[in-house]
């Protein structure tokens, strides 16, 4: 923690830890343990559990979103008109704010570089 003086909530998060460290030290004494450091690879931490996993009945796999199909680049978004487009975008929006409700950063993550490219189209084709 990082301040010009020590406030009485600043202080009692400090005394916790303190008895909770203390605590810790005299269970590990008794028992013979010394704590050391976990080190796992990346597809191990990958594989853990979390606390998203709880909410979520199917746990997602690690997902890597290089080479990922855009919608920016149908055919068919180079044909829309400017209202089309307009629609498209405010609906990628509706898209990300729900995948972010839903704590689904990948796919929020993906509508919002979806809405960008759109948005630059928009731009380059109709100034706007």
């Amino acid at each position: 923690m990082y301040a010009d003086r020590i406030t009485k909530s600043m202080q009692l998060t400090i005394d916790e830890t303190t008895r909770r460290r203390e605590k810790q030290i005299i269970y590990n004494t008794e028992r013979g343990i010394t704590p050391t450091t976990i080190f796992k690879t990346k597809e191990e931490i990958m594989k853990s559990s979390s606390v998203l996993e709880i909410r979520k009945p199917e746990p997602q796999a690690y997902i890597e979103m290089d080479d990922e199909f855009s919608m920016v680049a149908e055919p068919i978004v180079s044909h829309m008109t400017a209202e089309q487009l307009h629609k498209a975008i405010d609906d990628t929006r509706k898209q990300m704010l729900q995948a972010a409700r839903d704590t689904d950063f990948l796919t929020a993550a993906k509508m919002r570089d979806e809405m960008q490219q759109m948005q630059k189209l928009l731009k380059e084709k109709f100034g706007g």
